[in-house]
């Protein structure tokens, strides 16, 4: 019984905390609405979410990466892939073969959203910008040529086994390749 009161009082403090974050600004009294609510109910994911886009906003960039990854700790779930994907590359780096690693994992966590629901344009969004960074690299940097392949499964999923390039040209051009 008291197991039940504590996870509807973290709810509570869940969607109040959530409600507080919806203007695009840093919201202080939703920080620590979203904070008390983790720690009554640690599996929260949705709290969690909340809390990291709360950091995230402050300007606490490791902060929000630890709750993303503190969420997917919980439960595997499309929005904290999405922020992780999107948090990774903004983490602080001290060395250039860190923040590559830190981009080839947000590579990584955005194809897994993807992955979970194809239909997601949330994801995608986060997924595209991705496909054209990697483009890039690729000519730079060599480790990720074997990212080059792995990419284009979800775009296949939708539209088949046609080139990444052609796909891309087709859908900026507004044509359908169906």
């Amino acid at each position: 019984a008291i197991d039940g009161l504590l996870e509807g009082r973290a709810y509570t403090l869940m969607l109040k905390g959530k409600a507080l974050n919806v203007s695009a600004d840093y919201n202080a009294q939703s920080e620590k609405l979203l904070s008390k609510a983790v720690k009554l109910d640690p599996e929260l994911v949705e709290a969690w979410n909340q809390l990291g886009e709360v950091y995230w906003k402050k300007g606490d960039v490791s902060a929000a990466h630890t709750c993303f990854s503190g969420a997917l700790g919980h439960c595997k779930n499309k929005s904290s892939l999405q922020n992780l994907s999107m948090v990774l590359r903004q983490l602080h780096t001290t060395s250039p073969d860190e923040h590559t690693q830190n981009v080839m994992d947000s590579v990584r966590q955005a194809k897994l959203a993807v992955q979970m629901d194809v239909r997601d344009g949330r994801s995608w969004k986060r997924w595209t910008p991705l496909l054209l960074v990697i483009q890039i690299c690729i000519s730079i940097e060599p480790r990720f040529l074997s990212m080059k392949k792995t990419t284009w499964k979800p775009w296949r999923v939708l539209h088949g086994p046609q080139p990444l390039t052609r796909l891309g040209w087709n859908l900026n051009n507004g044509s359908s390749n169906s």
